[in-house]
């Protein structure tokens, strides 16, 4: 879902409200007296209820929009970058109170961020702008339409500094395909350009894996 940077804040702000409610009114219940498996679920449990908040364009505040501005200025994944700035403070609170429970927090952090990345980021649409050689361009149109199954348009172009024959491809993967893709773009085409653009929305035919 699309939203500008006023409806985020205030549906951000909403959700704040909402959480802290909620928890007032909400019994603490004690499900299991395994450590390791509360820290699992509490795990799957959060990071659903964080995915479906980030999907709906709020977000539950404090670090996650932090992350929502990064996630715009790298190819990092939101459960990735959330992942290291909770690492990194709960490592310093585990020196200062104790390793044990450090631990099971860091289970914990590791499984909220594979949920929040596989409900939200993963499935991210985004449109890539292919640059590459002339005569590389039947193999990195196999490499797209095999490893991604979704459709592209080429055109021809020449390089502004080198002047050589060149071809732009224009696709739109997910987020999670991206990696794998431009890993195989880049050995077959090292001298390969790729730009990255987050898609809003797209109407007409996009295969799903």
């Amino acid at each position: 879902m699309a939203c500008t940077w006023t409806e985020i804040v205030s549906y951000t702000i909403l959700s704040v409200i909402s959480c802290s409610v909620a928890l007032h009114f909400i019994p603490n219940i004690d499900f299991s007296s395994n450590a390791l498996l509360n820290a699992i679920f509490g795990g799957i449990f959060c990071a659903s209820g964080v995915a479906l908040t980030l999907r709906s364009g709020a977000s539950t505040g404090g670090l996650d929009v932090i992350s929502l501005v990064m996630i715009r200025k790298t190819n990092f994944s939101f459960g990735r970058i959330s992942l290291s700035f909770n690492v990194m403070i709960t490592v310093i609170a585990g020196i200062v109170f104790g390793v044990e429970k450090s631990l099971y927090t860091l289970i914990s952090l590791y499984t909220n961020a594979k949920v929040v990345d596989t409900i939200y980021t993963s499935k991210f649409k985004i449109q890539l702008t292919i640059v590459i050689d002339g005569d590389k361009l039947e193999a990195v149109r196999s490499l797209v339409l095999n490893h991604t199954k979704h459709g592209l348009t080429y055109t021809g172009a020449k390089g502004g500094y080198t002047d050589r024959e060149k071809q732009i491809i224009y696709t739109v993967i997910t987020r999670d395909e991206l990696p794998a893709l431009a890993a195989l773009v880049h050995k077959t085409d090292p001298s390969s350009f790729i730009t990255i653009q987050d898609v809003g929305e797209v109407k007409g035919k996009f295969l799903m894996n």
